[in-house]
């Protein structure tokens, strides 16, 4: 016996047509509410290429962020710490300061070779360059009181610290070959000094106000002869010498 269809029922084809119609709507309801939040696949949430997005204002670049230097330190003393006075230098060398107010340096990074076994310990290693430490030279003073920084000439040397120049004095280097010497008073290292010779065309003045990395101090000078830093590289290179002082030193030159 065959069923009635009421009069109020829907042919079958109709129900899936209206059925295909919601699901359809509701579908490019939920894709509206995507592409609103952000989600991806919507063309209001795409990003822009890489290289148009904007950085973050509060993140600088290590040129113009004078409080970031720009490659590593090499040294402490004193509640100071040096920075190499240049990217790449040809090596760091370490030995016996000409007098007593030189303060014992603490080399940062790890020991290529010891000449001093008597003055000078291997320290732990920790990050920053491969350094050397010279032989003797008999004068008593602590085997790390001066770093010998090597660099090829005509390489700008940059302050190895943050702080103020207090000094710049020409003098004669072993009373006989013309020379000059920057002091500057670093930030957080007072009442110490931080004191750089062999230097030339030198950039900077008393007042002026240095950072790390960054501030061109001058030039390295090059002597018409040998360096004990000779002894231990080839090439020939000049190098910077940078000290640490005690709070009253007065440099003794001629």
């Amino acid at each position: 016996m065959k069923r009635r269809r009421s009069r109020h029922a829907l042919p079958s084809r109709v129900v899936l047509r209206i059925t295909l119609v919601l699901a359809l709507s509701v579908a490019a309801g939920i894709a509206g509410v995507v592409r609103l939040s952000g989600e991806p696949g919507g063309r209001a949430a795409a990003l822009p290429p890489r290289s148009l997005v904007e950085p973050s204002p509060t993140v600088l670049a290590p040129s113009t962020d004078t409080s970031v230097p720009q490659w590593p330190a090499f040294a402490r003393a004193g509640g100071v710490t040096l920075y190499l006075p240049v990217a790449h230098p040809v090596g760091v060398l370490y030995h016996e300061a000409s007098f007593h107010n030189a303060l014992r340096l603490r080399p940062l990074g790890h020991l290529v070779r010891n000449a001093n076994h008597w003055g000078f310990k291997r320290l732990p290693r920790t990050s920053g360059p491969g350094y050397i430490v010279m032989s003797s030279r008999g004068r008593g003073t602590p085997a790390t009181s001066a770093a010998d920084v090597v660099i090829p000439a005509h390489t700008a040397v940059r302050s190895p610290v943050t702080g103020r120049v207090l000094d710049v004095h020409p003098y004669r280097l072993y009373c006989s070959y013309p020379d000059t010497r920057v002091t500057i008073r670093p930030d957080g290292g007072w009442p110490m000094k931080v004191l750089l010779i062999h230097l030339a065309r030198v950039r900077v003045k008393p007042g002026d106000r240095v950072f790390a990395t960054l501030s061109v101090i001058g030039y390295p000078r090059v002597f018409p002869f040998g360096s004990q830093v000779d002894d231990y590289l080839r090439g020939g290179n000049p190098h910077v010498h940078i000290e640490i002082t005690k709070p009253a030193a007065t440099p003794k030159t001629c």
